[in-house]
C-alpha cells in the first residue's frame, strides 16, 4: 500500500512539474530547480492589430518565490500602446502596475491587470500574447478596444530567429513577418554565418519587418545587410551611434527605416538601391550623411534632414528621381531649404534641387554663389536653367544625367562662372543650345569637361567655344540642329 502511495506521489509531481513547464514561455525559459531564484526574469510579449502595436513586459517578484513561473500576482508589469501608422509608431500609452490575477491551464494563461481604472484580461500561449479583453484608456483620455492580434515573435538569439524563419511558410513583402530581436550583437556583415543579415539572407522568401528596439547595439557594421532582399523594415534602437557603409545597400524591399535618436553618422551607400524606400526616421541626433547615402532611391518622395546635422557629402540624393522635397528643420545651423530646395544655412550654396521635383524651369536664388555637387543631376522636369551671374562656380556632376533620360535642352551660363566643374553637364545628351554669357579661362574649363565630361559625349562645342579666344573662350549663344549632330555653330 505505501509503495502504491509512493507510486501516486510520484506522479502527481511530474505532472505538476509539466504543468509548471507548458504555461512558461519558451522564448525564455529559466533554469527550474528547487532552490530559490536570485535575479528576476523580465519576459517580453508584442502583438498588434490594425492600428496598434501592443508590448507587455512582466517582471518576476521573486519575495517567496522558489521556483520560476511565467507570471503571478504581484509581479510587475509595464503596458506600451503604439499608434502604428504606416511604418510608423507612434506611443500613445505607457503604464506601469501589478499583476492583480493569474488563471492557468495546461496550454496557456491568463493575466488580470488594471490600467488606469480598467481592468485588461490577457491571453498568453507560449510566446504569443493571443488576446486582449477590454477596453485601454489612454494618457488623453481617449479608449482603444483591441482587436483581432497577431503576435509578435521575440528573439533573444540570433539562431532563434534563424531557426524559426526557416520553419515558416514563404511570404511577401506585402505580408511581411513583424519580428522583434533582442540582441547586443548583430554578428558581423550579411556574409558572415550566425550573423542576423546572414539569417535574412539565406531565408530571402521570407519577408521581415525587424525591431532591434529592444536590442543594446552601439554601432551597424559595414553590410550588414547588405542584399537582404526580403527585409521590409527596420527600426533602430537609441543605443546605436553609427552606422558604416553600405549597411543597407540593395536591401531592394526596405520600405521603410527608424534609425533612432542615437545615430550620429550615416555612412557612404547606406541605402544604395534601396528601391522600395519611401520613409526614413533620421532621428535627432544625426551629424552628418556621407557622399551617396541615398544613392537610388527612386520611392523615396521626401525627407525631413533634422536641427542635427552639420555636413551632408556630395551627392547624397543622386538617383532619387521621386524625391520631391527636401525639408530642413528651421533651427539647423547649417542647412537650409526652400520650397523643397537644399541650401547651405544662408542660401549660397545650392546644395540639391530634388530631382523628381516638377517644373521645366527653375529661378536660381540671387543669394547663390556656388551650385554643388551633383545639384541638378538627373533631374526628370527640367527643359532650361538659367545660371545667373551671381553664381561663380558650377560644381562636378551639377546637371550630370547618371541613370535617367534627361530633358534639358537649354543654358545659360551667367556672366560671373569662373570654373565649371568636371561632368557638369554629362550626358546631357538633349543639349541643342548654350548660352556664355561671358569668359571662362581655360585653366578652369579644360577640354577634358567637354570629352564624356562637362558636356559629355555631345561634340566639339568646347573647341568652338575657344576657336578665337583660346585663353578665355568667345560668349555667345552656340548652337546644333538636332541631338544627334555633333557640330556646334556659334550664332551671330
Amino acid at each position: 500500500m505505501k509503495n502504491i502511495i509512493k507510486l501516486f506521489g510520484a506522479i502527481a509531481l511530474v505532472a505538476a512539474i509539466v504543468f509548471t513547464m507548458a504555461a512558461c514561455p519558451t522564448q525564455s525559459s529559466p533554469t527550474d530547480g528547487p532552490k530559490a531564484a536570485t535575479e528576476p526574469r523580465t519576459t517580453i510579449y508584442v502583438s498588434k492589430d490594425n492600428n496598434y502595436q501592443y508590448t507587455l513586459e512582466i517582471t518576476e517578484n521573486l519575495q517567496n518565490r522558489s521556483v520560476r513561473y511565467a507570471a503571478r500576482r504581484g509581479d510587475t508589469f509595464k503596458l506600451t500602446v503604439e499608434l502604428i501608422n504606416g511604418r510608423d509608431y507612434t506611443v500613445a500609452l505607457v503604464y506601469s502596475g501589478t499583476v492583480d490575477s493569474v488563471v492557468e491551464n495546461q496550454t496557456e494563461i491568463k493575466i488580470a491587470i488594471n490600467v488606469k481604472g480598467e481592468q485588461l484580461d490577457i491571453t498568453i500561449k507560449g510566446v504569443e500574447m493571443k488576446v486582449i479583453t477590454g477596453t485601454i484608456k489612454t494618457d488623453d483620455n481617449n479608449t482603444i478596444t483591441p482587436g483581432i492580434l497577431t503576435p509578435i515573435p521575440t528573439f533573444t538569439s540570433v539562431n532563434d530567429l534563424k531557426v524559426w524563419l526557416a520553419s515558416q511558410p514563404a511570404n511577401t513583402a506585402a505580408t511581411a513577418y513583424a519580428v522583434k530581436l533582442n540582441v547586443s550583437d548583430l554578428g558581423g556583415m550579411w556574409s558572415t554565418a550566425g550573423s542576423v543579415g546572414n539569417a535574412l539572407y539565406t531565408n530571402s522568401t521570407k519577408y521581415v519587418s525587424l525591431d532591434l528596439s529592444g536590442s543594446t547595439i552601439t554601432s551597424i557594421g559595414d553590410s550588414a545587410f547588405y542584399g537582404c532582399a526580403s527585409l521590409v523594415g527596420i527600426i533602430i534602437p537609441d543605443s546605436v551611434t553609427s552606422f558604416g557603409r553600405s549597411v543597407f545597400s540593395t536591401c531592394s524591399s526596405l520600405a521603410s527605416a527608424n534609425l533612432g535618436n542615437g545615430v550620429t553618422s550615416i555612412g557612404e551607400w547606406t541605402f544604395f538601391e534601396c528601391f522600395s524606400l519611401t520613409s526614413v526616421n533620421l532621428g535627432n541626433s544625426v551629424t552628418s550623411i556621407a557622399r551617396s547615402a541615398f544613392y537610388t532611391c527612386p520611392s523615396l518622395t521626401s525627407i525631413s534632414i533634422p536641427s542635427s546635422v552639420t555636413s551632408i557629402g556630395d551627392g547624397p540624393f543622386i538617383n532619387c528621381n521621386g524625391l520631391t522635397a527636401i525639408n530642413v528643420d528651421a533651427a539647423n545651423t547649417a542647412y537650409s531649404s526652400q520650397d523643397g530646395v537644399l541650401y547651405n544655412k544662408n542660401k549660397t550654396t545650392l546644395v540639391r534641387y530634388p530631382s523628381g521635383k516638377t517644373g521645366s524651369t527653375f529661378a536660381i536664388p540671387s543669394s547663390v554663389t556656388s551650385i554643388g555637387h551633383s545639384a541638378f543631376s538627373d533631374s526628370a522636369s527640367l527643359t532650361s536653367i538659367a545660371i545667373p551671374n551671381n553664381v561663380t562656380r558650377i560644381g562636378a556632376d551639377a546637371f550630370r544625367v547618371y541613370e535617367s533620360v534627361t530633358r534639358l535642352t537649354s543654358v545659360t551660363i551667367g556672366s560671373g562662372v569662373t570654373s565649371i566643374g568636371v561632368f557638369a553637364f554629362g550626358r546631357c545628351d538633349s543639349l541643342t543650345s548654350v548660352t556664355f554669357q561671358g569668359t571662362i579661362a581655360s585653366d578652369y574649363f579644360t577640354s577634358d569637361y567637354f570629352d564624356s565630361s562637362a558636356f559629355g559625349t555631345i561634340g566639339d562645342l568646347y573647341e568652338k567655344f575657344y576657336a578665337t579666344n583660346p585663353t578665355n573662350g568667345t560668349p555667345g549663344t552656340y548652337t546644333r540642329p538636332n541631338t544627334s549632330s555633333l557640330t556646334w555653330t556659334k550664332q551671330s
